[in-house]
């Protein structure tokens, strides 16, 4: 067990029941959980951006290297495939995470609440048991960034406790009691388990567990592609007819996800204009723009 391991456990166990015992004022505690929420996005948000290697233009997690976890050759950073499809799903569900918190931060709809509650704490706990290893599938055996990486996903968990136990304790105290759950909410919650599972599934998913398709370069819009194109866009169509009727904050809190989903999965593997950081402005030139990207591919 690391030195964060133990720190996030014994932190944790210290602020959660400080803040459900001596937080009471309902306006701190909407303060508080509006900043934390806002801290924890930009940190996951410097997460995503910053370098874990300086070997890769794209700069992407080292566990999305890995290919053909269930069929033909494996191929990762892993020796085991269990290990390596678990903390695929771990990454998954720490995505799935940063939906939930980012947006019910400004529109907190039921669904979100109810995730807030029973979600976001089991995946808080995993990462915590499982520090070094998520570490290892961001940075591979390069420590070049390493300690870096190490802090922001501290203060990322430790944020996210903090998050979590403002945000029960406003529910428990204020929110609850005003709001009715009725039959309603199921399909609801259906309906945005879904969105969330579909739109944050990491953009390398498919090929770290069933290898390459037809070649290291996919063109664009072939029917496989337009294929996936389509069921995005019958599922957000599909959501949006669904929740005509429903109000405003259940609304804006679908669109809220679909939002942070498409910021999510641009970062977590294309984002060359900004990356990498610690060489810009020098090498904006060359690695600035991804208009001009491909010309330099193979210098």
């Amino acid at each position: 067990m690391s030195i964060f391991e133990i720190l996030l456990i014994c932190i944790s166990t210290i602020l959660i029941p400080i803040v459900l015992v001596f937080m009471k004022n309902e306006k701190l505690l909407r303060i508080s959980r509006l900043v934390l929420g806002i801290l924890f996005t930009l940190l996951v948000v410097f997460k995503l951006v910053s370098p874990s290697t300086s070997t890769s233009i794209d700069n992407e997690y080292a566990i999305s290297s890995t290919i053909s976890i269930f069929t033909g050759r494996y191929n990762s950073i892993f020796e085991n495939r269990f290990e390596a499809f678990a903390l695929l799903l771990l990454i998954w569900a720490n995505f799935i995470e940063f939906g939930i918190i980012t947006t019910s931060t400004f529109y907190n709809g039921k669904s979100l609440r109810i995730f807030n509650i029973f979600y976001v704490p089991l995946v808080l706990l995993v990462d915590i048991i499982f520090f070094d290893k998520y570490i290892y599938a961001i940075c591979g055996s390069s420590t070049e960034f390493l300690l870096m990486k190490q802090l922001t996903l501290f203060f990322e968990i430790l944020v996210g406790v903090l998050f979590f136990s403002v945000n029960l304790k406003y529910e428990l105290k204020y929110n609850l009691k005003n709001t009715t759950f009725t039959k309603q909410i199921i399909p609801d919650l259906i309906l945005m388990g879904i969105v969330l599972i579909v739109f944050f599934m990491p953009t390398t998913f498919l090929k770290n567990v069933a290898g390459i398709y037809k070649g290291n370069e996919p063109k664009g819009f072939s029917w496989e592609h337009l294929m996936i194109m389509g069921i995005y866009v019958a599922l957000m169509i599909g959501a949006l007819i669904y929740l005509k009727k429903r109000d405003d904050i259940s609304k804006f809190a679908f669109l809220g996800v679909l939002c942070v989903s498409l910021f999510n999965q641009y970062f977590y593997t294309y984002y060359t204009y900004l990356n990498p950081i610690y060489r810009w402005p020098a090498n904006w030139d060359k690695y600035g723009s991804p208009f001009i990207r491909n010309k330099f591919a193979n210098e």
